[in-house]
């Protein structure tokens, strides 16, 4: 009876260790994956803290963060796609830093609202009912919109206007005319709009690499039909909700794609790996029949006209996955430009060789940091002024004749 009492209780007690022992188990795997899954997102979080200061230092975003947020464009049946307008892009707790407003008439605006020397905040003023005596139209693609720059006051359109008015001593309308995409033919149809209801002083012409992608889309045709206007896609709310995080959304943008270049700049399928000597003649030749186009406008309403040669990185372009041929092609679209010079009605303003000259302004090859627009402006507004000192001068011995 003693011995079977025992043997019960050796039972119980190593019953009653294995249990333990199972439970002791149990919560090292419980507990395991726990303090994983916490130290994870422990990680995250600090990543998506340090690309919060990191991108608020340097001014921009990846661009994807505005395109899932909110859609900019909507359909056209004339150009590419438009600008929202009155679309207002606000900073938000993880984006503080981020601001698009598309004003009533659809354009980006140059001249955000700031504070004045009393402390109280100055309306930006209606354009179309108190304009200045100067008005200068930026046309353009991306990277005049601000693709990289997602402050209004740091586009180039915007440091342009600045840059004028302090050295005129007075406010000068800037209109930046670009978006996203947008071809010298597109830009053209623009200013035709525009000269219809807004006719400028000065008109700026700035294009290359979305002009080279067209070349490589099957198809070419000279007058840009083959780029059929675009709907603008429409994100789901799960990607917007996720667009919030930095994190995601600079892990989206630079992870590899199998694109090759051309491909990523029009997101299409009909694109060809390389274009005949015939075909990129005819590219040539359409883009300078487009500034010819847009020369002609500006004569119409008196105004002066410039040609800004287009400023890229070739190493980041390649890194970018444009090939030989592509850059070549925006190349040729700058001596083409080059060679306006003489031209009647035509004004050159040589910035590539300016900002080629230092790499570092470039995010990946064709747009800019802020740094980057701001060189740009500089540039453009040297050009634009000598063109208003040669005129005032002009004037001024005219009238003592």
């Amino acid at each position: 009876m003693f011995g079977a009492v025992v043997q019960f209780a050796v039972f119980c007690s190593a019953w009653e260790g294995r249990v333990a022992a199972s439970k002791h188990r149990s919560r090292r795997w419980v507990l395991g994956p726990a303090v994983t899954l916490v130290a994870s997102l422990l990680v995250l979080a600090a990543a998506e803290i340090a690309l919060i200061v990191y991108h608020a230092r340097k001014g921009i975003h990846t661009w994807m963060y505005v395109q899932q947020i909110e859609p900019l464009h909507g359909p056209d049946p004339e150009l590419y796609w438009v600008n929202r307008p009155g679309l207002k892009i606000r900073p938000n707790p993880l984006n503080s830093f981020t601001q698009i407003t598309i004003d009533s008439r659809g354009f980006r605006t140059t001249a955000p609202k700031a504070a004045s020397p009393a402390g109280q905040a100055q309306p930006e003023g209606d354009p179309a009912t108190n304009r200045p005596a100067r008005t200068v139209v930026c046309l353009g693609g991306s990277t005049t919109f601000g693709y990289t720059v997602l402050q209004d006051g740091l586009t180039y359109p915007a440091q342009l206007r600045r840059i004028l008015e302090r050295g005129r001593g007075e406010p000068v309308e800037v209109i930046n005319a670009a978006a996203y995409r947008y071809t010298s033919r597109d830009s053209y149809r623009m200013l035709r709009r525009i000269c219809r209801t807004t006719p400028p002083t000065d008109i700026v012409f700035y294009h290359g690499i979305n002009d080279m992608a067209t070349a490589f889309l099957r198809g070419f045709q000279p007058d840009y039909r083959h780029v059929s206007p675009a709907h603008p896609p429409q994100p789901t709310k799960l990607a917007r909700l996720l667009a919030h995080s930095h994190l995601l959304t600079t892990l989206r943008q630079r992870l590899p794609r199998r694109q090759v270049g051309q491909r990523k700049l029009f997101n299409v399928k009909n694109s060809v790996k390389s274009i005949s000597h015939g075909t990129r003649h005819d590219a040539i030749a359409a883009f300078r029949d487009n500034i010819f186009r847009c020369r002609d406008l500006a004569a119409e309403i008196h105004a002066n006209f410039f040609v800004v040669t287009f400023g890229f990185d070739r190493g980041a372009l390649r890194r970018e996955g444009l090939r030989t041929d592509h850059i070549d092609l925006i190349a040729d679209f700058n001596n083409a430009i080059r060679q306006l010079a003489g031209e009647p009605g035509i004004n050159i303003i040589e910035a590539a060789e300016k900002l080629q000259a230092d790499p570092s302004i470039f995010t990946d090859g064709c747009h800019f940091t802020p740094r980057g627009t701001a060189r740009l402006a500089t540039v453009v507004a040297e050009g634009i002024r000598g063109k208003w000192e040669e005129s005032g001068a002009g004037q001024r011995s005219e009238a003592g004749r």
